[in-house]
This record gives structure tokens, sequence and C-alpha cells, in this order.
């Protein structure tokens, strides 16, 4: 999640209430683990059934199955066989395991035909086991207990809050850095399930209403106010960043990195950007946390300013690690010295972890990088007071 700008929607928090079409019982969330491909391998071992998405109709049921999935124009193409509806749900029997390019998951299947002609495969699973699937990819396995324990409060606040944000979508978040990186079951460990199921539905909160608890992996001396780094829309206490002093272990905590000219002139270029060639580029303004507000391109007619934070997506968020860097060009080469990796809204990942060392607990690492907020139970939050 560290490397996304992600738009939400403050009115639903500041009304302190969710949609209408949205109750907190069940907590199934939808997990698009496939987008935009045009095949998808699909194996079940174990008894299932599979189902139209529009009516429900029972269209086939077995005891084991594999086979192949493609998008055509009258609806999916089910191996050889032609199914003229515009998606299908796998659902398993408690017994079986599903698995989809290889990939196991629990819970039910969604599997889709887009107007683009490819493939949406939306998981549907309960939050908690979706949580086994999240932490091991997220943190480092051999971190304490303690912030297995913070991951998973997080983690689980977050896609809460992104299930209430998007009641009438195909999905509530995705299984990449988009959302929050999901495995499925292979990638889950023991020491995360236990952390999962010793915070078992709690979530953060400030005022007592759900708001997304953002987090990355290294600050770098100082968290980000969450409006300054793209993701928020207005001003939130527990989101306007903090003094970090903890993560200067943090292996991302300073890093320098150079890209020719015209790599990011083609990088921006590939990413909608209107940029030809380069002549040269510099960094405008920084925020109260020292992170880049604007990059300003000169090129051989005018000037481009795009917005730090999309810049850093856009030529490569694992390469330009956040925007808290100070800039030089020379020599067609553009040369990025910087410190910290991710959006650094919310908690540091790194910083937190040397926390829960010195002995902090759970309760005062949250409300150290989220000042004012509560951990509470998520079915007794009051949606709709």
């Amino acid at each position: 999640m560290s490397s996304v700008t992600v738009v939400l929607v403050p009115a639903l928090w500041a009304m302190g209430k969710s949609p209408a079409s949205y109750t907190p019982a069940g907590q199934i969330l939808r997990v698009a683990v496939v987008n935009g491909e045009k095949t998808v391998s699909l194996k079940v071992v174990g008894p299932y059934e599979i189902r139209a998405l529009n009516t429900g109709e029972l269209l086939k049921e077995g005891r084991s199955l594999e086979v192949v999935l493609t998008p055509e124009a009258e609806g999916v193409k089910w191996g050889e066989e032609s199914l003229n509806i515009y998606g299908v749900r796998v659902i398993p029997s408690r017994e079986a395991a599903i698995a989809l390019d290889g990939r196991r998951f629990r819970g039910t299947v969604d599997i889709l035909r887009q107007s683009d002609m490819t493939l949406l495969v939306v998981n549907h699973l309960d939050i908690e086991e979706y949580l086994y699937g999240v932490l091991p990819q997220e943190i480092p396995k051999d971190w304490p207990d303690e912030m297995l324990e913070v991951q998973a409060i997080l983690a689980r606040s977050y896609a809460l809050f992104k299930k209430m944000e998007h009641p009438n979508e195909d999905y509530d978040v995705k299984a990449t850095v988009l959302s929050q990186v999901y495995g499925g079951r292979e990638n889950e460990r023991r020491r995360a399930r236990k952390a999962v199921d010793r915070t078992r539905g709690k979530v953060l909160t400030y005022q007592g209403t759900l708001f997304p608890a953002f987090y990355h992996s290294t600050c770098g001396g100082h968290t980000e106010d969450a409006v300054a780094a793209g993701l928020w829309k207005m001003k939130l206490f527990p989101l306007y960043g903090v003094p970090c002093t903890t993560c200067d272990r943090s292996p991302f905590y300073r890093w320098r990195r150079a890209f020719p000219l015209e790599d990011i002139a083609f990088r921006l270029k590939k990413a909608g950007y209107s940029v030809k060639s380069i002549r040269t580029l510099r960094a405008e303004g920084k925020t109260d946390s020292g992170r880049v507000r604007t990059i300003v391109i000169e090129q051989e007619k005018g000037k481009t300013k795009i917005p730090a934070t999309e810049f850093r997506l856009a030529v490569s968020p694992m390469e330009l690690r956040s925007t808290k860097f100070d800039l030089r060009v020379e020599g067609g080469k553009a040369t990025f010295e910087g410190f910290g990796w991710g959006h650094g809204a919310g908690l540091c990942q790194w910083g937190a972890n040397a926390m829960t060392q010195q002995g902090f607990s759970v309760e005062k690492i949250l409300s150290y990088y989220y000042p004012g907020s509560e951990i509470r139970e998520f079915p007794n939050i009051p949606w709709n007071e």
C-alpha cells in the first residue's frame, strides 16, 4: 500500500456513517485478485458448484475441476464451451481447495467478463481470513508479535473503510500495492494468523468513526500529512503527521537513484503525461515534513508541472522511493537523494517496529502515529447515529 495514491471520499467519514446499503454484519470482503487478464486458469479439488452471476442458476457441479476461462463477445468461454453469461460464481465446498493461475484462495470466486474483453476475478472471503493473507506480504515475518498485531489492526481498518467507501462497485480492494498486498492462502503464516485472531474485530477510530489508517514502510524522520500526500481531501487530526525518530535503522532510510532524462520522459509519456523530451527538471516547494510538492519539467516548448506524488508513481515507486528527496540534474541525468519509502502518511512500519523493541504497547504505538485515535471493536461502531 505504501507506494500508491488513493483518492478517498472524506464526506463519508465526516457524516459519521456509511452508505445505507452497507452493514457491518458478515464482514465479507471482495478482493480483486485478477484484473485485466485475457485468460484465467481455475482449479478446484473437492466438491464445487458453478452458478450464473446474474440469476444464481446452477450451471455445473462436480468433485474436481480444471479449466481455462477466456472472455468472448457472447460472454465467458469455459474451456471449449461458450457460456452466454457475463460471469460465474465458483462455490467450493468447505473442504475443497480452489486455485487461480496456480495460487490458492479461501472463500468463493466470481469471474466476470469486462467491457474491454478482459477478465476480472473477485475473491469473496471473511475479512479475518483476508488478513491472514495480507500480513505476511506487508511486513517481515520475523518482526515481533506486537508489530504483527499493530499491522493487523491497521490492515483491518483500511480494508473495512474501503468496503464502506465502495459498496456498489464490483470489488472493495485490490490484491496489490494499489490497496494492500494480498497473497492468498498459500502465503499465510502461523504467527500472522495468530496475530489476526488476537486482534479479531479491532479497528482504529477517530471520534468513534472508522477512518483510513494509512501506513508505509519508512518515513525518513517525519510522517506526512495525508492531504499533502494526495491520499485524503480534508484535514483529519490523526493524519496530520508526527516526528519519527526510530526508523533510522531501516534499510530504506536513505537512498539514491539516478535516471537518464530520456528515460524519465519515456516513463511519463507511458503514464499519460504530455512529455516529449526533457531539457531539465527541478523540485519546487516542500511540505511541512520536507517532501517535494511539485516537479517542474522544462521542455523545448514550455514547462509542465506535475505533483511530486504523481511524478513518483509514474517514474517508479519502487526506485523513486519517496518524495522526500533532493534533486540534481547534470549531464543528461537526474539524481535523486532521498529518505524513506512510501507515501509517508500514517504509521511508519520501521519506526513502529523499533518502538515495539523498546517496550511500547500496541495501543501506545497506534496512539502516537495517529493522535486522538482509539481502538474499538468493529461491530460496535455507531455507523448510523
